[in-house]
């Protein structure tokens, strides 16, 4: 993935036309790599801390409890947002003037996001009664603690503010530090303060959920500190034009920032409502694991939607293809793998469990299937986004939403939480494939070519090999060896069919530097 990210900055420091952000290429370089890694990181301590520790520590209800609360705040702080944040993104470079303080911009996000999260609180008092009466069963846990989720809330919103004005400022990486990086700490430290008895479950949610305002309060102090928190603003500088063309875009970004969340989100707020807290816990584990899967893509996303809307500029749809082959292949190969790895040891991984976490096994596998449909999209996503037909984007994420919700509705009462999974595979394959296909024919460009299935080839291979290997060390020793053994062997393969250049690039590099080395 590495070779990808180069290729982008290569790319983006060949153009002559970018803007005074991209003129910053050595910025933009700095802030991806030291993003990636706390974002990398940050994805293993979240692992870390719901996946394997919080199981052994809490029960199913109290893991359900946060997961519950964060889904339902998420949804309700990207709907309080009005889209404003898809704003920040697009149309930043008509409001960039570091002498006028960029025309206000900040204080008419914080205006604007202020309305919308006045509307929804107002609607979270009629919701959150209903949503305790719909819990009766869990009132002794959920009764006392679902006004929790307004707080969250008011830190989500203001976060994502902050964060986004800090990214257009050429600074995402504080952002992702904060978020992936310091919450999940924070979250270990008061798990491990729960564990040891120096504080009570209701502290430790206290706790947990002053530590997603962290966030939020330090980045509007780095402002302040910086000289950027300037909420003065100038009407004026806002023309008929441009208000019209903010409205549309913070409509269309309400519609796909939900979209974005619903997948991750709806399901558990489902899960809850059909079948109970501690089903919730038990799926946010499984879920947990599949979501692995998308590591792969993980730094991908926060340099290529720039760089390719360069490339719209320019017509150059060849490089875009590029990119969207090469982004595709590379995620496509590691996302196999972590499925190996998962998949081959699943067994093992369900026994180190408690017993009650047996039945998430079928959620991993549909979870972590959706997601390697997602890696497999590559960067489709952001050159749909960034090209003149952003609004189908927009459109293809409503059919997400309703396909999520009704697929719930119909499979949950069916199959329980392995039915959330399944839906959530269904509506990702389904969304997935119109966005591909309407990208081949509007676009004539798709990302398969013969390697994605040699890949898929070698890795159902391995599995099976692999799998049918009987070992009698300790379990955690059994998936240590499995790992080893089934990623040592597919690396070897990929080099060898040619799968991925960059990959193969990468590995003569290593050679060459060992060979070398090893001479002197």
């Amino acid at each position: 993935m590495d070779r990808v990210l180069i290729l982008l900055f290569e790319y983006a420091n060949k153009c002559t036309n970018f803007t005074i952000i991209y003129d910053c290429m050595g910025v933009i370089r700095k802030q991806t790599v030291s993003g990636s890694f706390f974002s990398y990181i940050g994805v293993i301590l979240g692992f870390l801390n719901l996946a394997i520790i919080s199981p052994l520590i809490f029960t199913t209800e109290q893991i359900g409890l946060p997961a519950l609360i964060i889904a339902i705040s998420v949804i309700a702080s990207q709907l309080g947002s009005l889209g404003f944040n898809n704003v920040a993104i697009r149309l930043f470079p008509h409001f960039r003037n570091y002498q006028n303080h960029h025309n206000g911009f900040l204080g008419l996000s914080i205006i604007i996001q202020s309305a919308g999260l006045f509307l929804v609180l107002f609607a979270m008092v009629f919701f959150i009664p209903h949503l305790i009466e719909r819990n009766s069963d869990d009132i002794s846990i959920l009764g006392e603690y679902a006004y929790l989720i307004i707080p969250i809330i008011i830190f989500q919103l203001f976060f994502v503010l902050f964060d986004s004005f800090c990214g257009v400022l050429l600074n995402a990486s504080i952002g992702i530090f904060l978020k992936e990086f310091v919450v999940r700490v924070l979250n270990l430290i008061i798990i491990l303060l729960f564990y040891f008895g120096l504080i009570s479950f209701r502290y430790y949610m206290y706790l947990y959920v002053l530590s997603y305002g962290v966030p939020a309060i330090v980045l509007m102090i780095y402002l302040i500190v910086k000289g950027e928190f300037i909420i003065k603003i100038d009407f004026s500088f806002v023309t008929r034009n441009l208000r019209k063309e903010i409205i549309d875009v913070s409509i269309y970004g309400i519609i796909a920032g939900l979209s974005g969340l619903a997948v991750s989100n709806i399901d558990t707020y489902f899960i809850n409502d059909y079948l109970n807290l501690s089903s919730v816990g038990i799926y946010s584990i499984a879920f947990a694991f599949g979501t692995l899967i998308l590591i792969p893509g993980r730094a991908m996303s926060k340099i290529a939607a720039p760089v390719i809307a360069e490339f719209w500029k320019e017509k150059n749809q060849g490089k875009i293809l590029e990119i969207y082959r090469k982004s595709s292949i590379n995620q496509f190969i590691g996302g196999i793998a972590i499925f190996m790895f998962i998949w081959i040891n699943i067994d093992d991984i369900i026994n180190f469990l408690p017993d009650k976490y047996s039945g998430g096994k079928m959620v991993v596998f549909f979870i972590s299937l959706a997601n390697l449909m997602t890696v497999l999209s590559g960067v489709s996503s952001q050159v749909l986004n960034t090209s003149k037909s952003y609004r189908y984007h927009s459109y293809f994420m409503f059919i997400l939403i309703v396909m999520v919700i009704i697929t719930n509705m119909i499979f949950i009462p069916l199959w329980g939480i392995t039915g959330a999974s399944i839906a959530t595979f269904f509506s990702t394959l389904v969304f997935i494939l119109i966005r591909i296909v309407f990208l081949y024919i509007k676009f004539g460009m798709h990302p398969f070519e013969l390697a994605h299935g040699t890949s898929l080839m070698a890795g159902i291979f391995l599995y099976l090999a692999v799998s049918a290997i009987p070992l009698s060390f300790p379990l955690i020793i059994n998936i240590f060896v499995r790992i080893a053994l089934s990623g040592s062997i597919f690396l070897i393969l990929i080099y060898f069919l040619r799968c991925s250049a960059d990959i193969n690039n990468e590995i003569n590099n290593i050679v060459r530097r060992f060979l070398r080395k090893g001479r002197n």
